[in-house]
């Protein structure tokens, strides 16, 4: 008997669900560029194909990689050199820019290049996110 679409995609989702488990729990000093793509790639590949429910439950994820990847060793290099590459200049108001904005997550997970980034300071951040 063939699988459904829908069962295609429950085992699917369970899959990567079951693979961010086992990466998110190892102590972040331990991953490597690799793994974070990895997981943040699990959160866009089919997400069409996916139920609302189910998307949500990839969202609850994203969201716990997310916060882990921005005190990993890697976000903390990436940022700090696209800090200093940009004079530590806000690019909304020219102040000082004590925080990096990603414009787009498409090589988020230490891979971003200058273009995915925005330097900013604590204001211009809130602004960017509506707060």
């Amino acid at each position: 008997m063939s699988k459904t679409k829908a069962q295609e995609s429950r085992e699917f989702l369970q899959e990567k669900l079951d693979f961010i488990d086992t990466i998110v729990s190892s102590p972040y000093s331990r991953m490597d560029v690799k793994q974070w793509r990895g997981i943040f790639h699990t959160f866009i590949d089919k997400r069409n194909s996916l139920k609302s429910t189910e998307l949500r439950v990839l969202g609850h994820y994203r969201w716990r990689w997310k916060q882990r990847y921005d005190k990993s060793h890697i976000w903390k290099g990436v940022r700090e050199n696209f800090l200093s590459s940009v004079d530590n200049t806000c690019q909304q108001c020219c102040g000082v820019a004590t925080q990096v904005h990603h414009l787009t997550y498409v090589r988020c997970g230490g891979k971003e290049i200058p273009e995915d980034l925005m330097a900013v300071c604590k204001p211009c951040h809130g602004k960017e996110h509506g707060y």
